[in-house]
């Protein structure tokens, strides 16, 4: 049975509510969980028994939910909702699963100012994804290339910084950048001979301070 027939089926029932009752049994899943579609309310037919009919109904599991979601497939339904259309492919390295989507014509806009719509996008299906699982999975999603492009952007600036931090004998500083971003900003410079980095400020969005290695500061 293939994975459209296992998050979907018809059930029956003395009443629509006995028949939706049959289906969460089945599927194993609360109300919440799905999208009823009533197929026949059924009927008690004369003296409640003559011309009876069962009601009938067609129970969906919602994106997202089934006993096996496969990442592309998930990531391509939630796009078809927001009225994009792209390639999807996945692949799990080592504690994490890499969602890649190709250009949807309309990538800033699902990119957003920075990334923050990404930021979002990439944090619902991770919910989505591990909702279900008996163990968590760092999930990352990359559309049109944005997360290499800006890997290289941060790593070019690191190098640039360290270059002047090195030649001024003076602490300079990045833009605030969100943890992944100065986690970048951090590696590249990990084994810098002349520099080190370390971050400044409060909350989630910090600057990354680089300077010599001599200058004390912690």
């Amino acid at each position: 049975m293939d994975e459209h027939r296992r998050n979907c089926i018809e059930t029956e029932g003395k009443t629509v509510g006995d028949a939706v009752g049959n289906a969460l049994k089945r599927l194993g899943v609360e109300e919440d969980d799905v999208e009823i579609e009533v197929l026949d309310e059924g009927s008690r037919g004369v003296f409640s028994i003559l011309g009876s009919r069962q009601a009938r109904v067609r129970v969906r599991l919602k994106i997202g939910l089934g006993p096996s979601s496969e990442p592309a497939e998930l990531v391509r339904e939630l796009l078809s909702a927001m009225g994009f259309s792209a390639e999807v492919e996945s692949k799990d390295v080592q504690d994490a699963t890499e969602i890649t989507i190709g250009s949807t014509g309309a990538d800033g806009l699902l990119i957003g100012k920075r990334g923050e719509t990404l930021e979002c996008f990439q944090h619902v299906v991770s919910k989505m994804l591990n909702r279900n699982a008996s163990s968590w999975r760092h999930v990352i999603v990359d559309v049109g290339g944005y997360r290499k492009r800006r890997e290289g952007q941060l790593m070019k600036l690191a190098s640039s910084l360290a270059e002047r931090a090195s030649s001024t004998g003076q602490e300079v500083s990045t833009d605030p950048l969100k943890a992944s971003e100065r986690r970048i900003i951090h590696l590249a410079l990990k084994d810098h001979p002349g520099v080190r980095s370390f971050a400044v400020g409060e909350g989630l969005v910090k600057r990354v301070v680089i300077g010599p290695k001599d200058t004390g500061r912690s």
